[in-house]
């Protein structure tokens, strides 16, 4: 604080020098009179407006205006409409990304700002639901997460191209082109038949299956993702190959096929 004072029985005249200091003047008039303290009262900031709330996958983006006079923002939500909401966070700038949220649950989010005087009010609530990394997908090329929907669906096949989308998502491809490369490969080793394919680090969603028959018509299971963890590090995806239990010398008629099977819950 920067202050050049005389001693006064007067009330002091106070200004703000914009750069966070004041100058208090004093001026005698009478007498001596002391001056004790001086409190000075900082107004609370204003609440903050325009609070928006975007999904995705694990989590919830939210963003808002800037409040004049705002230090930071206490951040706060609840999974019913109106509350009794709980705090979750802070941010000294106008915007927060909430990773503790669980995908397929709405929540319920307010702002308020915060300074030295105090705290705002609530700003208006906003909602929203986090997206399976699927659904995100489905959402970002489609801008719908319906599984049924007839060019966004599961079993859709936009391009024609014999290639469903969720087979698409499982291996990385993207739904609006043609998928001219990156599908499963066959080959052989030693006898035994393989596949090999791309599997995705984001697609914890889904189920992959790779299965073996002797006559396309009975399958049976070699190989599923829910017993073999991800191996791909902080990669984007893991190429994976899987060997036939059964060689080709022992299977009828010396044959034998194999396909990679994506299901969702």
């Amino acid at each position: 604080m920067n202050s050049s004072s005389v001693a006064s029985d007067s009330v002091p005249n106070v200004a703000s020098t914009g750069s966070g200091q004041f100058n208090i003047q004093f001026t005698r008039t009478n007498d001596n009179a002391l001056c004790c303290g001086i409190e000075i009262l900082i107004p609370a900031p204003a609440t903050p407006t325009g609070l928006s709330a975007t999904p995705g996958s694990s989590q919830a983006g939210l963003a808002w205006n800037s409040s004049a006079g705002a230090t930071g923002y206490n951040i706060k939500r609840a999974t019913v409409s109106g509350g009794p909401y709980t705090g979750v966070g802070t941010s000294v700038s106008n915007n927060y990304t909430d990773s503790s949220v669980t995908n397929g649950i709405t929540y319920y989010y307010v702002v308020s700002a915060v300074n030295g005087g105090g705290e705002s009010s609530n700003s208006t609530e906003a909602n929203v639901t986090p997206l399976t990394p699927l659904q995100l997908w489905r959402q970002t090329k489609f801008g719908t997460t319906d599984p049924n929907d007839p060019v966004a669906g599961d079993m859709a096949i936009p391009k024609h191209d014999g290639v469903a989308n969720l087979m698409k998502y499982a291996l990385g491809l993207d739904p609006t082109k043609v998928a001219n490369s990156g599908l499963p490969a066959p080959g052989t080793s030693n006898d035994h038949l393989n596949l090999t394919f791309n599997r995705q680090q984001i697609a914890s969603d889904i189920t992959y299956r790779v299965e073996g028959s002797d006559d396309l018509a009975t399958w049976t299971e070699l190989w599923n993702s829910t017993t073999v963890p991800y191996g791909g590090g902080n990669n984007a995806s893991q190429q994976v190959t899987v060997t036939d239990s059964t060689s080709m010398s022992a299977a009828p008629n010396h044959k034998r096929f194999m396909r990679l099977k994506v299901t969702r819950p």
